[in-house]
């Protein structure tokens, strides 16, 4: 049985575009706020170079070959952000998705950083429509400590195709780290997810 994709932006897009909102009605209280804003606190990319040293900026991980950069961006606002997204095939429409992202906020706790990073997902619409048929939490050993991952499948309202994802928080070089992995069931290789997950260092 074929499934047939809605057409839409894509998930890069949509937290791009997130984010630039956000950030506006943070920053902009005037028009020279705007004219700021555009030219020094947020930084998009597309150029797979950009996006690849990002993600080293940010943690040590073997991402598979399959997964390829296809954006990523930086913000600076009083606290700083950074992420790197990563698709299967390099098409973002695929299905199969590797984000991460790097948030630094003075003074906020990891709690207080991890909620601010789920919010986000969720204003974008991530995983608000995933029908979660099973939930498990794995431990994962990153520098010497464990810190927990979430592995959820389900599926999405309108489609019968069972999905994957991973979710995780941890210690990044400079702030708290975040991990999201989405794949198919199809494309799905849970022994690559795990190499990818336990190659996370921050040395």
């Amino acid at each position: 049985m074929t499934n047939t994709k809605k057409q839409g932006m894509s998930t890069f897009a949509k937290v791009l575009i997130g984010m630039l909102v956000a950030g506006v009605l943070v920053v902009v209280v005037t028009c020279g706020g705007l004219y700021w804003f555009a030219r020094n606190a947020f930084k998009p990319t597309q150029d797979p170079v950009e996006i690849a040293a990002l993600k080293d900026s940010m943690i040590n991980i073997e991402i598979p070959e399959t997964y390829r950069p296809v954006g990523g961006m930086t913000m600076q606002m009083g606290f700083s952000m950074k992420m790197a997204m990563y698709a299967r095939n390099g098409d973002e429409k695929s299905g199969g998705a590797v984000m991460l992202m790097q948030m630094n906020i003075p003074g906020a706790g990891d709690q207080q950083t991890r909620q601010s990073f789920e919010d986000q997902l969720r204003q974008q619409g991530h995983n608000s429509n995933l029908k979660v048929a099973t939930r498990e939490t794995r431990s994962v050993d990153i520098d010497g400590k464990a810190y927990d991952f979430e592995f959820l499948t389900g599926t999405r309202e309108g489609a019968d195709t069972k999905l994957h994802e991973v979710i995780g928080q941890f210690p990044a070089k400079q702030g708290v780290g975040f991990l999201m992995i989405t794949d198919s069931d199809e494309h799905w290789d849970e022994a690559a997810v795990m190499r990818m997950l336990e190659s996370i260092s921050t040395k």
